[in-house]
């Protein structure tokens, strides 16, 4: 039984040059936590941006393809 955690993480966007900047920041960021999550363990972003709200797929630890 895996068990997810959703990690909620808060950005200013006015760091960014535009939203495409920042759904990329999320996109990396998601698979970042992803893949160094525990393999016991499912992870789930959550990116907050001006109150908004993006929830990301929970990701589960997979192994590097090397």
């Amino acid at each position: 039984m895996l068990r997810e955690f959703a990690i909620h993480v808060e950005i200013d966007p006015a760091g960014f040059a535009g939203p495409g900047d920042v759904a990329l920041f999320g996109d990396v960021l998601s698979h970042f936590v992803g893949r160094y999550a525990s393999y016991h363990y499912s992870v789930r972003l959550v990116l907050v941006a001006n109150g908004k709200e993006r929830g990301y797929p929970a990701t589960d630890f997979t192994v590097s393809g090397f």
